[in-house]
């Protein structure tokens, strides 16, 4: 079944912290999760390096954000809902690339 939704990231490979790389069978690997940050206006993921160490409370430690990532749907009824805001309309006009 494929499915209909699609998510875009961006990654920075300079943060990732190279010592949490794991050997997989055929290729070095790293544990990556996508965390949802519904309040942020400009990106629907942030992008997330785990990490498997615990602090003195024995909790897990944060990881470090790498990246972030956006929605990508290419239904248009999908779509309708995601309408830009005016000020991302003002920031094309001064900036046309």
């Amino acid at each position: 079944m494929a499915y209909e939704k699609r998510i875009n990231i961006r990654l920075n490979t300079d943060m990732l912290d190279k010592g949490k790389y794991f050997h997989g069978k055929k290729h070095i690997m790293a544990d990556l999760t996508l965390i949802p940050t519904p309040t942020n206006e400009f990106n629907d993921y942030m992008i997330v390096q785990d990490s498997k160490e615990k602090d003195a409370d024995g909790k897990t430690v944060n990881g470090i954000i790498v990246g972030n990532a956006k929605d990508a749907n290419f239904d248009n009824a999908s779509k309708q809902t995601n309408t830009p805001s005016p000020q991302a309309d003002s920031e094309e006009e001064e900036f046309p690339y």
